[in-house]
């Protein structure tokens, strides 16, 4: 079953909200944060109802959080000593 979201757009979508921009005013691209491709393979045959891996990683400053293919939160990156 093919996922019903497309994750790629999904993050792109979420980080650009909380910004107040533009998708296509992100830089970097996406793809040199995280293996887009990788993360729809993921999701790509997870039926809705089944458990969903959740996947974390950092772009522009944010934490991102993916949590279902619909389902992505933006937070604050922490901060390393």
């Amino acid at each position: 079953m093919a996922s019903e979201f497309n994750v790629f757009w999904e993050i792109l979508s979420a980080v650009a909200s909380h910004e107040g921009v533009e998708e296509t005013a992100l830089d970097p691209p996406l793809f040199e944060a995280v293996d887009t491709d990788a993360l729809e393979a993921l999701y790509a045959n997870s039926p809705a109802e089944s458990p969903q891996p959740t996947v974390s990683f950092v772009y522009r400053g944010h934490n991102v959080v993916v949590n279902r293919p619909n389902e992505v939160e933006i937070q604050p990156a922490e901060e390393t000593a």
